[in-house]
This record gives structure tokens, C-alpha cells and sequence, in this order.
């Protein structure tokens, strides 16, 4: 993947940040002053954003990883649950892994990230090869002193509940023909299956007569007939000329 003129705007940017900045100063000043790249500029990064992610689809990766300390200035993919160093890009400093991270949000995101030192987003870009919109799933965090960010692709067919494999006595307690009161909770670390559960749930009990209500940061699979509220939001996503294709950002609501 030949990425000189990205890496140009990377490093040009990245020599404007004053020597007397450290850690996540350096970050804030970025933060500030990202906007001030040409227009031209921030198109051609999030384009290079959008190559990287049709990578992750092509090579059947569930997810990436870009900046912080452990990734040595890599972007790394998991494929089939091993973590691989994309070996056909380039390191990036620290500061430049935050550019590109940054570049992606909007100007309420910036401003809550300085805040809360933490963001979940999702982002859509327009995949040529299948002609459809691709939905991802971001986490944009500090690492220590650093900007990272994880990028995992959001499936947006619902899986079979039977394909689950639960215990039928799980699948019973789920049912509201047995249960219609109480609270369930399904839990677990990134990656471990809540939302496919939950949602796999949902499709058994999604009927007319059941009035279904989420509240979702952010909205992962689309459910027909249910009233989904959005708490994070959506980044405006970019066609092959990496032009925006007139979706409206939401601006993020906290938790």
C-alpha cells in the first residue's frame, strides 16, 4: 500500500507541534489544531483510513488497532483471533497514529475525548467492490500519554439463536413466555459475542404485539419494528472520492 503523500501530510503536521509539548499535551494540541489542515488533506487521510479497513474485510480480520505504546507504531489486524502486523505500511509515531485517529471524529467528539479521555463511535465509508455502506465499531482512547484507537467491524446479519449453541434452559429463561419481569444481563469483555446474543435474542422475540426499545451507543444491527435510540454517534461516511455522502452526524449524548 503506497502511502507517500499521506505520510507527507502526516510528518508536516507532526513538525508544527511545539518542541515544549509532551504526552498528552501533544495530543491536546492536536486535538486543537487538526482542523487547520487542508480540506483536500483530511479527505486524503480518511481515504487512507477507508484502504486500511477494506484491507480488514478482504482479509477476513474481526478488527484493527492503530496507535498506543504496545502496537510500536504498527497497525495491527486480528485474523481468526491472532493479533498480525499489517506488513505492507510503514510506522507511525506516536503523534502521526493520533493524527490519523483524530481525523476521524467530528468537532463534539473532539471535544468530548479531551474530557473523558475515552470515545465509542461507529464509522461508515462506502465499500466499492460491493457497492454497499460498511459499518465499524471505534474505540478512541488513551493509552497512558498516547492516542489509540480500535476499529472492529460490525456484522449487520443477525445470527440464528440456535446457531448460538446455548443451553436450552438458557434460551427458556430468555423468553418472555416464561419470564415477564426482571432484568438480564449479558456480559463480557470486547469481542466475546454480547451484541450477536443479544440481538439473536431480540429476532426471537421481536412480534408485533412486543414493543421493543434500545438505547445503543452505538446502533450495531438494525432491528425492523423496534424503537432504537442512538447515544453515540455516526461519522459522516465518504464515497470512493472520498466525498461525504450526506449522512448527518449526531453529536454524542454521554452515558
Amino acid at each position: 500500500m503506497v502511502i507517500t503523500e499521506e505520510k507527507r501530510i502526516l510528518s508536516d503536521f507532526v513538525a508544527s507541534i511545539p518542541d515544549s509539548l509532551f504526552g498528552p499535551d501533544r495530543v491536546g494540541y492536536i486535538l486543537e489544531n487538526s482542523n487547520k489542515l487542508q480540506e483536500e488533506d483530511k479527505v486524503l487521510l480518511r481515504k487512507f483510513v477507508n484502504k486500511i479497513l477494506t484491507s480488514m474485510i478482504e482479509r477476513d480480520a474481526s478488527d484493527i488497532e492503530i496507535g498506543g505504546h504496545g502496537n510500536e507504531g504498527y497497525i495491527w489486524m486480528r485474523i481468526h483471533g491472532k493479533l498480525e502486523r499489517v506488513k505492507d505500511l510503514p510506522q507511525f509515531t506516536e503523534d502521526e497514529a493520533a493524527l490519523i485517529i483524530i481525523n476521524l471524529f467530528n468537532s463534539n467528539q473532539k471535544k468530548y475525548i479531551a474530557t473523558t479521555r475515552n470515545l465509542d463511535f461507529s464509522y461508515t465509508f462506502f465499500y466499492e467492490r460491493r457497492k454497499i455502506n460498511v459499518r465499524f465499531r471505534a474505540d478512541a482512547y488513551f493509552d497512558l500519554d498516547t492516542l489509540a484507537c480500535s476499529i472492529r467491524a460490525i456484522n449487520t446479519s443477525v445470527r440464528p439463536l440456535a446457531s448460538l449453541e446455548f443451553h436450552p434452559s438458557t434460551v427458556k429463561y430468555l423468553s418472555h413466555n416464561y419470564i415477564k419481569f426482571g432484568l438480564t444481563l449479558i456480559t463480557g469483555i470486547t469481542g466475546s459475542g454480547k451484541s450477536t446474543s443479544l440481538f439473536s435474542i431480540l429476532s426471537i422475540l421481536n412480534k408485533p404485539e412486543v414493543n421493543i426499545s434500545t438505547i445503543e451507543d452505538p446502533i450495531e444491527y438494525k432491528v425492523i419494528g423496534a424503537n432504537q435510540t442512538q447515544v453515540g454517534g455516526d461519522l459522516q461516511p465518504l464515497d470512493a472520492d472520498g466525498q461525504e455522502l450526506g449522512l448527518r452526524s449526531r453529536r454524542r449524548q454521554g452515558r
